[in-house]
């Protein structure tokens, strides 16, 4: 499959001939392309934007701070029907993190997504059928294993995960602590954040025991897709991502491999647009398919990640 991959960018120029650091930088070199649809992207995630500019402005460059020396950054978005939201979590994440290139894993999408995260200046890699969350992101994993980079970070397209929070993911990975920091909406208590209801809350925690009683790890917060993994991460991610229950399922899947893992605290926010496809009546056989999921998964035997 990853050989297939490059030639779904094929709406932009292709990659050059060269490898590394001349396929990253036609990322940064492309130029604007519509801004159809970008009028569409919702008030409160730019005034988000915003306060998120001034934060790192007082903070200082993320780019300084950071161990980065010839680290190649990549951050990778899926994103299905989310063009009132690409936009600006597009202009977030450059706010953030400059130095990273970022490509929107576009899963099918039937509105103007595309159209609009190539007009904020993201590369897009346009998949022909909508393969749902594990597929799309795992395309985006076998694009940085492809590409060599050594860093990932995955946020979502529908301004949840604030993209103002990249750089406390990658400091623990980059000074190499962890092999996948997930940014934890519950490992610390935080003033203003975004609480789910109480019945997702319940399924969360019950998500989060499971896995800490089948991995010996303490976990708090097992449904959440931002993360950012390391270049031994982004190999296993490429090779045995899971495809239905991914954010879940991740946690086994380290742990049957020998990476390690952390919770950093971060915000997250509702969603902005849009609503989630998952009911009451979907949320219990969710339940039930997820923790026969984590059961199977624990028990799988895995083949060994091939060298470099």
């Amino acid at each position: 499959m990853s050989g297939d991959l490059l030639p779904l960018l094929a709406r932009r120029p292709p990659y050059s001939d060269g490898e590394g650091t001349s396929q990253s930088q036609s990322f940064r070199a492309q130029n604007k392309a519509t801004d159809a649809g970008k009028q569409a992207s919702a008030h409160r995630l730019d005034r988000r934007s915003k306060r998120n500019r001034n934060t790192a402005s007082q903070n200082g460059s993320a780019k300084a701070m950071l161990p980065l020396e010839d680290k190649r950054v990549l951050i990778i978005v899926p994103a299905y029907n989310e063009q009132a939201c690409i936009g600006q979590v597009i202009d977030g994440i450059k706010d953030s993190v400059s130095f990273a290139d970022i490509v929107v894993i576009n899963d099918g999408s039937a509105d103007a997504t595309a159209a609009v995260a190539r007009g904020s200046g993201a590369r897009v890699l346009d998949l022909p059928h909508n393969l749902g969350i594990g597929g799309a992101v795992q395309t985006g994993y076998k694009l940085a294993d492809r590409l060599g980079y050594d860093v990932v970070v995955r946020l979502d397209g529908d301004g949840q995960h604030d993209p103002s929070a990249i750089p406390r993911l990658l400091e623990p990975v980059l000074y190499g602590a962890t092999d996948v920091a997930f940014g934890s909406r519950f490992c610390e208590q935080r003033a203003g954040a975004y609480r789910p209801t109480r019945f997702r809350r319940i399924g969360i925690q019950f998500f989060a025991a499971l896995i800490t009683l089948i991995t010996g790890q303490q976990t708090f917060d097992a449904t959440s897709g931002m993360l950012c993994a390391n270049r031994a991460a982004i190999r296993c991610f490429a090779r045995y991502h899971p495809q239905d229950y991914p954010e879940v399922e991740s946690h086994i899947l380290l742990h049957k491999v020998g990476l390690r893992k952390m919770e950093i605290p971060v915000t997250m926010n509702p969603r902005i647009a849009g609503h989630s496809s998952i009911n009451l009546l979907a949320s219990i056989y969710y339940a039930f398919k997820v923790s026969l999921a984590l059961v199977i998964r624990s028990r799988q035997h895995l083949d060994p990640l091939p060298k470099e």
